[in-house]
Parts: C-alpha cells; structure tokens; sequence
C-alpha cells in the first residue's frame, strides 16, 4: 500500500486510504504540543478533518509515503512526524471504543488490525458485559 501525501492532502484523505487497508485501524493527527513532551490526547487532537498539511503549516510536506503491513506502528508515527511534522498516533477498534496502542506499538499494522478484528468480533458475540475486561492503557 502506498499513499501519496503532499501539502494539500486533507488529513480525512489520508485516514481514508489508511481505513480500506486496516479497517480495525484507524490514524488521529495532534497538534504539536510547544515547549514540552508531545501530548495525544483529546485537548491536542486535531478534529478539522478538511484541514490540508499545507494549513497545518507544513506546505514544504512532499512525497510519497511508503505503507506496509510489516511496518511497526511505532515506525510509522515516526515517520509521520519526521516527513510531515505531524504527530501521529495509530488506535485499534476493541468493540465500539478505539484504544490508543502506545504499549504496543512494537507489533506491526498487520498484528494490530488482527487483534482489533478479535477484540471487535469477541465483543460483538459476547455483548457490552466482557468489554470491561479489555482494557490497554498509555
């Protein structure tokens, strides 16, 4: 899979071609947190989903962007922010809620589609009662 990015990319774009291949997968762009650690979480998260690169003030933003499934996700944020300039952070599908894989982000895109299709259809099959036992924290 490969995805074209240049600085009129919409962000929505992007999470779309993202989607069709890891559908228990999906991408959330932040702003850069100034003068300390990066922060991921909803204060910081970037919801204009119509926003270009270029209007996130990353108009030099160029090139293709290799994706494959033996890429670890914790490769793949990295490359985002050192190409793009853009934190990103990759979350997996577990029923209705999106967990944030920060302690996993060693596993590859492949490994964690695989759990978020279990974690979905697990919960699916067994009702909202055994969501409470999943549980993956930062």
């Amino acid at each position: 899979m490969e995805i074209n990015i240049n600085s009129s990319s919409t962000l929505s774009q992007i999470q779309e071609a993202f989607k069709a291949h890891y559908p228990y997968l999906k991408l959330a762009f932040f702003k850069i947190t100034e003068g300390g650690p990066q922060e991921f979480n909803k204060a910081h998260l970037l919801t204009d989903q119509s926003a270009t690169l270029e209007s996130l003030g990353n108009a030099t933003a160029q090139g293709a962007f290799s994706i494959n499934g033996h890429l670890k996700v914790s490769t793949l944020e990295q490359h985002f922010m050192e190409q793009f300039g853009i934190p990103v952070q990759v979350f997996r599908k577990s029923g209705s809620a999106w967990l944030q894989t920060s302690t996993s982000d060693n596993e590859t895109l492949v490994e964690q589609n695989a759990k978020g299709q279990m974690a979905s259809t697990a919960n699916s099959e067994h009702g909202d009662a055994d969501y409470d036992l999943y549980h993956e924290q930062v």
